[in-house]
């Protein structure tokens, strides 16, 4: 698999993920927690979009990336907190591959240089 479609498939899964753990969460009264995985899935699917420039777009890339380790290992340690028994295996998980794609990026773009 090259490193483009596994970026693809990072940001697409967390976009999917946190969109649905948002929607939970706004669902439960959380209104806070529930928008920041609202708008960190938003992120993800913008950058799909996102800008064209090379530059610009793996900056953008490295942020997002970041920022889905941090949410994501952040939900994983509130559900272990919260005593749940597995959930928070599939965000620890999610964040492991943001971050496996956040250090790939960061080589890639210093390799370009």
């Amino acid at each position: 698999m090259n490193k483009h479609k596994l970026s693809t498939i990072v940001f697409v899964v967390n976009g999917i993920l946190f969109f649905l753990g948002g929607a939970g969460l706004l669902g439960e009264g959380k209104v806070i927690f529930g928008a920041i995985q609202i708008v960190a899935g938003a992120c993800n699917i913008a950058i799909l979009i996102g800008t064209r420039k090379s530059h610009r777009r793996h900056i953008i890339n490295l942020l997002i990336l970041l920022m889905n380790v941090v949410v994501a290992g952040s939900i994983s340690w509130d559900y272990t907190l919260a005593g749940k028994q597995y959930i928070q295996y599939a965000w620890l998980v999610a964040a492991l591959m943001s971050l496996a794609a956040f250090a790939i990026q960061l080589r890639k773009g210093n390799t370009a240089e």
